[in-house]
């Protein structure tokens, strides 16, 4: 008779650890969510302020044209591409060998 207290004190001994065990993994799992939810609050503040930055700083440092340059090269003549050259295309290339309009 004298193990039936001590068996009972065991068994709430260990529900009373298990209860702690549990409410401490839930207190681990609810400190890591707010953990992530932090860590992706503050990523997104980051890359919103860098936004924000890179479009500050491309306002400020707009590129402008030569417009000097523009101008002598009109005046010069038809400006050549960087496919044709100088020269450009002769009439006779565009024919591919075609001695007429209709490709006879």
């Amino acid at each position: 008779m004298g193990a039936g207290p001590l068996k009972d004190i065991a068994r709430l001994t260990l529900g009373t650890m298990t209860m702690g065990q549990s409410e401490t993994y839930l207190q681990g799992k609810q400190q890591k969510a707010a953990n992530d939810l932090a860590s992706t609050s503050a990523i997104n503040m980051a890359k919103a302020a860098a936004s924000t930055a890179d479009q500050q700083f491309n306002r400020a440092n707009q590129k402008k044209p030569d417009i000097a340059s523009l101008l002598y090269n009109n005046q010069q003549g038809s400006a050549p591409t960087s496919l044709t050259g100088s020269a450009g295309v002769g009439n006779s290339s565009l024919s591919l060998g075609k001695t007429t309009l209709l490709g006879g």
